[in-house]
């Protein structure tokens, strides 16, 4: 079973160029959780930066519809951002499966146009 911090790694959700996603748990209480690890061992200067940015930006969102982040861990030369698990299904899984008629979504884009706004106030 694979760690970090205080956090038990499971499957894996989906893996992009710079970082890998997958579903976890708290060691601890046993909480669902989403672990999203830089994929690589040594990551730049560069990536570490914009690893950490991109938590840095999550953490300080209040806002209804955006995912909570929990922590961000590093150790033994990984750094992870650990996020809450709301059991959603990705938004390219949904459109992969049905298409979006226009009022659901302009109501998704309204609501991105209004979470974009308050990430530039």
């Amino acid at each position: 079973m694979e760690k970090i911090g205080d956090f038990i790694i499971g499957d894996k959700i989906r893996e992009t160029i710079n970082s890998i996603v997958y579903k976890g748990k708290t060691s601890q209480s046993g909480e669902p959780v989403i672990i999203k690890l830089l994929k690589a061992r040594y990551p730049s200067q560069s990536e570490l930066a914009r690893f950490r940015q991109e938590y840095d930006i999550i953490k300080n969102l209040d806002i209804e519809g955006v995912i909570k982040v929990i922590a961000l861990v590093e150790e033994n030369n990984l750094i992870a951002i650990i996020e809450e698990d709301i059991q959603g299904v990705p938004m390219k899984d949904v459109i992969l499966v049905k298409s979006l008629d226009l009022p659901v979504f302009l109501e998704i884009a309204v609501t991105l146009a209004e979470i974009l706004g308050n990430l530039h106030r």
